[in-house]
């Protein structure tokens, strides 16, 4: 008959699952404790490894259980070779989220996004530094990620962009299925500050929105929907406005005045509200003295819109207006100091075009 001893006090044996040595014999820890490992030693070894005693309460990979390092602890996952680990999920290359615990916490320091909360794989379309450029995509199957200062509550994608060069960018959302909204945000990832958003400056439901980058800016283009249900195809144009202000006209001094003319040809300037189809006629004014000036289309005969820069064509966008005059005429009204000189345009809404007025009065 073979006898067999209990490896481990009694008290133990119904809550740690200790096993009968049917040999009578009890294998040895180094540091001379008893051995918890729940599973079979394929070497016949109870884990000699080191001079302290592990508590190991999982299987090792290997065969081997015990502690691997210098102080005892009690083990609750695989380490980098398959051993018990002493103090958390064990070193890891960062490859499955975890990564290194270097606090013993029993939780990786490199799991999780660090950019800020943006979502892994955003952006996921890149824009062709070529311009123009127009990338034809899709929100179908995206998920509602992002929502811009303007709206957004449908699904979105973000699309990548470098700008080749310093100017005045302008993008488009025209031609596109569905309700969009579009925003810009800065930086390589999509956790970036906003830059712009726009809902409907473009042709009916669509978005267009026009900023000042730098060469070499990184920035993200989202491309949202307006309602929960709007996604589907889209198209997305970008360009960059050239200094092609070249016929200035003068604006005669004096308040109140009217000044007439007639747009005509192709667009070569755009403001921040729109106006990136329509021809425009760029005109320049300087203000006799310092106070509240009211500039309006109000009486033209096409639907305009309004923008105004400062100093030359190339300048800072003051203000852009769409429909603020009477019906669809546009209405800006500015602070201007005296001899600050301003270039107006006089722009369509869409591809408007045709005989304008232009009104310049204390407001």
């Amino acid at each position: 008959m073979v006898s067999a001893r209990l490896v481990c006090p009694l008290v133990l044996f119904f809550s740690l699952g200790c096993t009968l040595d049917p040999d009578g014999v009890s294998g040895q820890l180094s540091g001379g404790g008893p051995n918890f490992g729940g599973g079979n030693d394929a070497d016949d070894e109870s884990g000699e490894e080191s001079g302290e005693t592990g508590l190991d309460v999982e299987p090792s990979q290997d065969g081997e259980t015990g502690s691997t390092g210098a102080a005892p602890g009690l083990d609750s996952g695989p380490g980098d070779d398959g051993a018990l680990d002493d103090g958390g999920v064990g070193d890891d290359a960062g490859s499955d989220g975890i990564g290194d615990d270097d606090a013993g916490d029993g939780l990786g320091d490199e799991g999780g996004a660090d950019d800020g909360g943006a979502p892994a794989g955003c952006p996921s379309e890149e824009l062709d530094g070529g311009l123009p450029s127009v990338l034809q995509g899709s929100t179908l199957g995206q998920a509602d990620l992002h929502e811009g200062s303007c709206g957004g509550s449908g699904p979105d994608l973000g699309i990548g962009f470098v700008a080749p060069e310093d100017g005045l960018y302008t993008f488009t959302t025209n031609g596109s299925d569905f309700d969009t909204v579009l925003y810009v945000l800065d930086g390589a990832a999509c956790g970036g500050a906003e830059l712009a958003c726009d809902d409907d400056s473009g042709n009916s439901t669509q978005s267009t929105l026009s900023l000042p980058l730098s060469s070499g800016q990184e920035v993200v283009v989202m491309v949202d929907g307006y309602q929960a249900a709007a996604d589907g195809a889209f198209s997305l144009a970008v360009k960059v406005q050239q200094d092609a202000c070249n016929n200035v006209e003068t604006i005669p001094a004096g308040v109140p005045t009217a000044y007439v003319g007639v747009t005509a040809g192709s667009s070569t300037v755009e403001g921040s509200c729109g106006g990136e189809v329509a021809p425009e006629a760029v005109l320049e004014w300087t203000a006799p003295q310092a106070g509240m000036y009211r500039i309006s289309t109000n009486g033209s005969d096409y639907d305009t819109l309004l923008y105004v820069r400062d100093g030359s064509c190339s300048g800072p966008e003051l203000d852009c207006d769409d429909d603020g005059g009477d019906g669809f005429q546009s209405e800006i009204v500015l602070d201007l100091d005296a001899d600050q000189t301003i270039t107006i345009v006089v722009d369509g809404y869409s591809s408007n075009q045709g005989a304008y007025i232009l009104d310049i009065d204390f407001a």
